[in-house]
């Protein structure tokens, strides 16, 4: 008799299982995670590119009187290349929160500005932080100062102050501005304001990203980009940071361009510091040729590289300079606020725009300035 021999069963052990399931479910956790994360980053290129200044800026018609907007609609592509766009003429709407109303040339309104040809004029030129994003007409440090002069000026020819500043200008555009809009009449003096970002153009200039190309990674740039941060000084991590602020209400986040790669090649010229060098030299120029006085500003809480080699360069130049931020961070400390960002100064928490304390700060400042430097005589 032959005895029934039975095959030998391979019982797996659970513990055995779980050993080599848990890294394979770990690592798919972590696929799946990186294509989520890659498909969002593409989604929110994808939603940039909209706000890219195209035909769509030209077709829209202006915002009504006293409806919320934001940039894109307060804007309009110029007729002169270098200046790109331009602020609509007869604005009178809410942007960031504030009432901004422009005149029939496009500059934001001077409260008490004195408009006539015969007045002795103060032209200045700068981008948000000058324009007073987040701050109404009357609050924005160029028409403190245009009320600060009239009570302090009571002379036959009356100061006018004029605001040629536009959100996300750079350096490069201020200078155009003021070429293509405000020497006739000459003014007395211009105003120049410089931030971190005049070495760029706003992200609505430069390139479409190709969402769809398989060739690149959004998620790995976006990780290279914060590596690259982390490795920089923490003051220089600070200016990233305010440059990485929102935009505005109902706007995107404002990330500038100085990658001259992703700028349309008509603008490559305009980006870097090549072109703010060259900006401020012809700035300098006009200034000789017209015999008209120039004042650099900076509002900056932060202090980087771009600081020191600007300054450097103004002084090479003979331009007076007057740091704002030097009396921001002052206050800031003598207050005991933790940074900028917390301290009434600032708009928001997230927004480092000056407020209207902010703003009458400089308005002080760049009276006595101006007063010091025997230039409202």
């Amino acid at each position: 008799m032959i005895a029934n021999v039975k095959a030998p069963v391979t019982v797996s052990h659970p513990r055995r299982r779980a050993r080599w399931a848990a890294p394979l479910l770990a690592s798919a956790a972590i696929v799946l995670t990186a294509l989520a994360l890659e498909a969002v980053f593409r989604l929110l290129a994808h939603l940039e590119n909209g706000g890219i200044l195209g035909a769509a800026v030209d077709a829209a018609p202006p915002p009504p009187r006293g409806a919320r907007a934001t940039l894109g609609q307060m804007i309009r592509r110029a007729r002169n290349p270098r200046l790109v766009y331009e602020l609509r003429p007869r604005l009178d709407v809410v942007f960031a929160g504030a009432r901004v109303t422009t005149d029939g040339s496009g500059f934001r309104a001077v409260a008490g500005n004195a408009g006539a040809a015969a007045a002795r004029r103060i032209v200045g030129i700068g981008d948000s932080y000058m324009f007073g994003q987040g701050v109404a007409d009357e609050q924005t440090y160029l028409s403190v100062l245009q009320r600060r002069l009239a009570d302090a000026d009571q002379a036959a020819r009356p100061w006018s102050v004029v605001n040629l500043a536009v959100p996300g200008y750079n350096t490069v555009m201020e200078v155009e501005s003021l070429k293509d809009k405000a020497l006739e009449p000459l003014p007395r003096v211009v105003i120049v304001e410089v931030v971190g970002n005049d070495l760029d153009l706003p992200n609505f200039i430069r390139r479409p990203q190709p969402v769809w190309a398989l060739d690149r990674s959004f998620l790995a740039a976006f990780a290279s980009r914060r590596l690259r941060l982390l490795k920089r000084a923490p003051d220089e991590r600070e200016a990233e940071g305010l440059r990485g602020a929102p935009e505005a209400e109902g706007g995107p986040v404002a990330h500038f361009e100085d990658d001259p790669s992703r700028v349309p090649p008509e603008y490559a010229d305009m980006v870097g510091w090549t072109a703010f060098e060259k900006a401020m030299r012809e700035l300098a120029r006009l200034r000789d040729a017209h015999g008209m006085a120039v004042v650099v500003l900076s509002q900056s809480p932060s202090f980087d590289w771009f600081d020191r080699r600007s300054r450097r360069l103004f002084a090479q130049l003979g331009v007076p300079f007057l740091d704002v931020g030097r009396v921001v961070r002052r206050y800031v400390a003598d207050n005991g606020f933790p940074d900028y960002l917390h301290s009434p100064l600032a708009v928001s928490r997230t927004d480092p725009h000056p407020s209207p304390q902010g703003h009458a700060l400089a308005a002080a400042e760049l009276f006595r300035f101006l007063e010091g430097q025997g230039l409202l005589q």
